[in-house]
């Protein structure tokens, strides 16, 4: 899988780069340590979701998930707990 840095702030983070359907579907259900500057970027630039919902039913390590919106604005940021089947969701979606 492809990797890209983002920079929020002042801090530079290392990024698997979900692009396909099925490296969405996965996510980091596999992960089972990651440093405080690693995570994953899902794409959506070009399929914008009205609504998008995660779980972590398979996923071990807690996340912290950041929703962003078309102008590149943060619109949430929601705390992953391992394991559950909760689902985090946000509206208009451009990519997280």
């Amino acid at each position: 899988m492809d990797t890209i840095k983002v920079i929020i702030s002042d801090k530079e983070y290392n990024l698997l780069y979900a692009k396909t359907e099925e490296e969405k579907e996965n996510g980091l259900k596999d992960v089972e340590e990651m440093v405080d500057d690693e995570g994953m970027f899902f794409d959506y630039r070009d399929d914008p979701q009205e609504e998008i919902s995660f779980w972590m039913q398979d996923t071990t390590i807690p996340l912290d998930i950041i929703f962003v919106g078309k102008d590149d604005t943060v619109l949430s940021v929601q705390k992953g707990i391992p394991l559950t089947e909760d689902y985090l969701t946000e509206h208009d979606v451009y990519y997280l």
